[in-house]
């Protein structure tokens, strides 16, 4: 298993989550005419735990899901729910998820409205 299948899996398999997004949850790029709300996320770094006795079994990664909506309200509404679904969760080979923070994003040329928001992952490595 990867950690993107992993939360792909907590995402979907939230009944709150998938109640508003059903299936529609990405790695890095959303599919052009994809009705909204949406989902994607992608690693933006990571930091093994450095052991003395050999490599390391377990590794922080930094994630960050973007929340796609129509209107302001539907993303906070998805957001929190993504939050929950995530927050102190563990699944496969994601040890815990951690929520970080959250940012609204100046929407892009189609104003399509945004709330990014960051997660670290504990990830145990074989």
């Amino acid at each position: 298993m990867s950690w993107r299948t992993d939360l792909y899996d907590m995402l979907h398999g939230d009944a709150d989550v998938s109640a508003l997004v059903s299936d529609r949850i990405y790695p890095v790029v959303i599919p052009q005419g994809k009705p909204l709300p949406v989902i994607s996320f992608m690693g933006s770094g990571n930091d093994p735990v450095k052991h003395k006795s050999g490599p390391s079994k377990l590794e922080y990664r930094r994630v960050q899901i973007d929340c796609y909506a129509d209107t302001e309200s539907e993303i906070f509404d998805l957001a929190e729910k993504v939050r929950v679904a995530l927050d102190r969760k563990s699944r496969g080979v994601i040890d815990q998820a951690v929520y970080e923070t959250d940012n609204d994003i100046e929407p892009d040329v189609d104003q399509t409205p945004r709330l990014s928001m960051d997660f670290t992952l504990a990830i145990k490595r074989s």
